[in-house]
This record gives structure tokens, C-alpha cells and sequence, in this order.
């Protein structure tokens, strides 16, 4: 599993109350991951964006090899990917070397990509897509899908089309956000299936917006679950981890 994914999982993932009575309380996920997209200097946007408060940093462009190892050990070990307009089996290999998580890639690229199980996979969607197509891709080796849209304020008309890409897919959204976009907008995307928001670092004032929008998916509320979702509930951490004498009993 990529560490996109796993970072997709636990912020879909919804959590019951905590049992027990331990005293520590644990640090609730965050219910909306904050994506950078970096199209230049890119080692160097990687180590801003993610000071300001990025979880994912998504290289867009054209890095070279090295550019891209700089990026990714820039990125403060969270997931790096790579937005790539033509890609081939040989390069994904040389991706994986150069420390990358995941490759957002469009519906053209080769079908064998999805024989490398290590690298996390993205599909950048510029078309729409028919119900019968959208529905094909919950059976595909994908991590999310990224509506590459104009991020302009948000409508009924917009969520209708957002929930109807979430519902056949099945599959978390990615979606580029404004920079004044507020708390209510964000829990109407969320609720919508748009699990990942996208900040472009070459636009004005985008390490300022990234810092706002943490602060805001921070604060909030927590997610309701869907009818088909249920709640983990959190054991305590003792009843999770069993004594040296219990294991050597067993």
C-alpha cells in the first residue's frame, strides 16, 4: 500500500468513541487531506509546502530525475507524487528510485502500469465520464480520482456532479479549491466525496492559503457516516497490546 493510500484511509476512516477509561486523548485525523501542487523549483516548493501545512505534495511540469529525488526528500517524508502527461512501465520504476509514492496519470497511459503494486496510482480525469465508465473504475488499482476543474464557488449543479462521480466510482475525489474558500464550502465537498483539496503553489499567495485551509480542516466537525459506513471503535491501548507474560503463556 502507498502512503497515499494509507493516508486516504485514515482520513475516510470514521471512529467510534474510545473505550476505556485511559486518560490520554488521542489526536483526532484530520477528515480532509491537503494536497500541493508544485510545477517549478520543485524541491524547494516541496520544503515550503509542506512547512505550511500540506499533507501530499503532487510534482506537476517537467522535473528531471534529479529534481524529482530532491523533491521527494524534500517533501519531510510525506507522500510525493508525480502529475504525468506520458508515462511507460520503464519510468515507473525510475520514479519508485527516486523516492516517489504515487503517480497521478490520465486514461491513455498503458494498462500495464497497474502491475507495479508499489506505487499508488491517481487518475486524472480532463473528460467526463458516462455512468456505465465512472462505474468501472471502482474495480481499478486507483487511490483517487482528480476532477481537474475550475475551482469556481460552489453550486448545487456542481455537487449534484460531484456526488454522482463519488457514488459510481466509488472512489475518494481530488479537487482543486479556491483560496478564500470557507468552512461551509469545505464540509460540502467533503460530504460530496472530495476527500483530497488541491492548492496550486505557482498562484499568488498559495503558501498563505495552505496555512488558512489547515487551519480550517483542522477545526472541522467531525464527519457523519454514510448509511453504508460504520463507526471503529477505539480500543484501549492495553487491551491492543498483550503483556510479555500472556505471550509467552501462549
Amino acid at each position: 500500500m502507498s502512503k497515499l493510500a494509507d493516508l486516504i484511509r485514515r482520513t475516510t476512516r470514521i471512529e467510534g468513541r474510545r473505550l476505556g477509561f485511559g486518560t490520554a486523548a488521542a489526536k483526532s485525523q484530520s477528515s480532509i487531506t491537503l494536497v500541493a501542487i508544485v510545477q517549478e523549483r520543485w524541491a524547494q516548493g516541496a520544503s515550503e509546502a509542506a512547512g505550511a501545512g500540506a499533507d501530499v505534495l503532487l510534482l506537476a511540469g517537467r522535473p528531471g530525475d534529479k529534481d524529482l529525488s530532491d523533491a521527494a526528500a524534500a517533501a519531510q517524508e510525506k507522500p510525493c507524487g508525480l502529475l504525468a502527461t506520458e508515462i511507460d512501465i520503464d519510468r515507473l520504476a525510475k520514479l519508485q528510485d527516486a523516492g516517489l509514492d504515487f503517480v497521478a496519470l490520465d486514461t491513455h497511459a498503458p494498462a500495464g502500469v497497474f502491475s507495479n503494486e508499489k506505487l499508488g496510482f491517481v487518475l486524472h480525469l480532463r473528460e467526463d465520464l458516462s455512468d456505465i465508465q465512472l462505474r468501472t473504475l471502482e474495480s481499478l488499482q486507483l487511490d483517487a480520482l482528480y476532477l481537474d476543474t475550475n475551482p469556481s464557488p460552489l453550486t448545487i449543479a456542481r455537487l449534484m456532479e460531484l456526488r454522482r462521480a463519488s457514488g459510481l466510482a466509488r472512489k475518494p475525489l481530488l479537487l482543486p479549491v479556491r483560496h478564500d474558500a470557507q468552512q461551509d464550502e469545505l464540509i460540502a465537498l467533503r460530504d460530496s466525496g472530495v476527500t483530497l483539496l488541491a492548492i496550486d503553489m505557482k498562484e499568488k499567495g498559495a503558501a498563505d492559503a495552505l496555512k488558512r485551509l489547515r487551519g480550517l480542516i483542522d477545526a472541522l466537525p467531525e464527519r457523519r457516516p454514510r448509511r453504508e459506513e460504520a463507526r471503529e471503535p477505539l480500543l484501549p491501548q492495553a487491551a491492543v497490546a498483550p503483556s510479555e507474560e500472556e505471550e509467552e503463556e501462549d
